[in-house]
């Protein structure tokens, strides 16, 4: 029974530290893929709201259509606050 019991347990083990090499892999390629984004990866869907600083707009990312909201900020009348 110890023999089975210690065979469960390294399996867990490698498991974990399979899940948490794999984590790390994945994280990184979501920030590699999001320190590439530009204006061009996106489609305008429509205004939500304006503001004295700048424009919210609702955006669609082109690659796999998911939503976000887009802030754009005047810069002259972020100086000049």
């Amino acid at each position: 029974m110890d023999a089975k019991l210690e065979k469960q347990k390294k399996f867990i083990k490698n498991l974990i530290i399979y899940l948490s090499i794999k984590n790390k892999f994945f994280y990184k390629k979501q920030m590699d893929e999001h320190s590439k984004l530009t204006i061009k990866d996106f489609e305008i869907v429509k205004e939500l709201g304006s503001g004295s600083f700048g424009k919210v707009k609702l955006v669609k990312k082109i690659a796999n259509d998911v939503l976000y909201a887009l802030k754009t900020v005047t810069l002259n009348r972020l100086n000049q606050k």
